[in-house]
This record gives C-alpha cells, sequence and structure tokens, in this order.
C-alpha cells in the first residue's frame, strides 16, 4: 500500500510541476537553445527532487566526466536516463524518434532542445 502511495504522490508531483513549467516557459520557444537546455535542466532538477522525497529514489555520479564532446550511447530503459544525462552533460545532443517531436507542448520543447 505505501508504495502504491508513494508513486501516487510523485505522479502528481511530476505532472503538476510539468504542467506548471509547460505553461510558464512557453516563451522561452522564441529564445536561443541555450535557454531551452537550461529549462531542461530545472525540469529534471524538480523532477529528481521529487523522486526523492517522494519515491526515495536518488541517484550519483561516480568518477569524472570527460570534458567537450563525447558520444553517451545510453541502454535507455526509462525516461530517467533521458533527465539525468541533462544534469550530468554540460550541453548534450539527442538523437530521439520523430514521433516525440509530435506531442503537444513536450514536442515543442524537445524540437528547440535538440535544433
Amino acid at each position: 500500500m505505501i508504495v502504491w502511495l508513494r508513486s501516487a504522490l510523485f505522479l502528481l508531483w511530476f505532472l503538476a510541476t510539468t504542467a506548471i513549467l509547460v505553461l510558464i516557459f512557453l516563451p522561452v520557444l522564441i529564445l536561443p537553445r541555450s535557454a531551452t537546455v537550461w529549462l531542461a535542466r530545472l525540469w529534471s532538477r524538480v523532477t529528481f527532487w521529487g523522486l526523492k522525497i517522494f519515491a526515495g529514489i536518488g541517484f550519483e555520479v561516480r568518477g569524472t566526466l570527460p570534458k567537450g564532446p563525447m558520444l553517451v550511447a545510453a541502454k535507455h530503459m526509462s525516461m530517467w536516463d533521458t533527465l539525468a544525462l541533462y544534469l550530468a552533460l554540460d550541453a548534450p545532443a539527442i538523437v530521439l524518434k520523430r514521433e516525440l517531436l509530435r506531442i503537444p507542448f513536450y514536442g515543442w520543447f524537445l524540437w528547440k532542445a535538440t535544433a
């Protein structure tokens, strides 16, 4: 029962914060890509904060990340690794399925962050 409640609380947190951030930052779409990457990092931080508080799930980076351009091939088991890469890397270039760009709001920000 407690696992179900914690999951439900996180889901509510995630949906509410995502909706609020999307509406507040809709004007960011006319700004340069760096503003959208900043927003993606903010969204990632807020999401991971909710995961830590509601679900008890955290993450850590071990070792030193290389500086400059690099190729990272994530297994992409869930959306988690997508959010984590925005926090771990300086300016990630993302390869994605074109269908994701068709999702209203989410796809618009995703398009801008990858452009």
